[in-house]
């Protein structure tokens, strides 16, 4: 059971780590991609 919360722990530090160095990087610039992505999912579902 420790190593269950300590797993899952460090998965939560891994993480806020992650969103952090995204933050640092061109914010903007991966919104942009994630909305193009997106959409062309949404549109390969709809054909």
């Amino acid at each position: 059971m420790l190593s269950y919360g300590g797993v899952f722990i460090l998965r939560i530090i891994l993480f806020l780590t992650a969103a952090l160095l995204l933050n640092c990087l061109d914010v903007q610039d991966f919104r942009r991609r994630m909305k193009v992505n997106f959409s062309e999912v949404m549109q390969a579902i709809s054909d």
